[in-house]
């Protein structure tokens, strides 16, 4: 059971909606809810955290294979707002196109 929860998260829909999802079912503009312990199950744009800074220590090993702790921190634009706010009004993010400065992501 408990490792079956390692792959479960949670998916944040309009009107507070909340569904639980595996993380091979996840699609691209999907709302993840990850919590704490849970490996991060795809590439993420960190909208919010339960932080005020918006900060969170991550870990990557099962993406990118580095096991060490990585800083992250929401969009200072997104941190603000509540989640249904986020579900409601962000309905597009602007994203650079891939680069070779993979550690410099606007």
């Amino acid at each position: 059971e408990e490792e079956k929860d390692l792959f479960t998260f949670e998916e944040l829909k309009e009107k507070g909606l909340i569904t639980k999802i595996r993380s091979e079912d996840i699609k691209v503009g999907w709302m993840i809810i990850v919590k704490k312990d849970q490996r991060v199950p795809a590439d993420l744009l960190l909208l919010k955290t339960s932080e005020v800074t918006g900060a969170s220590f991550i870990r990557t090993d099962q993406l990118d294979g580095e096991t060490d702790w990585k800083l992250r921190k929401a969009c200072i634009s997104t941190q603000e707002k509540e989640p249904q706010e986020l579900v409601t009004h962000l309905k597009e993010v602007y994203a650079e196109s891939p680069r070779k400065e993979i550690y410099d992501f606007v």
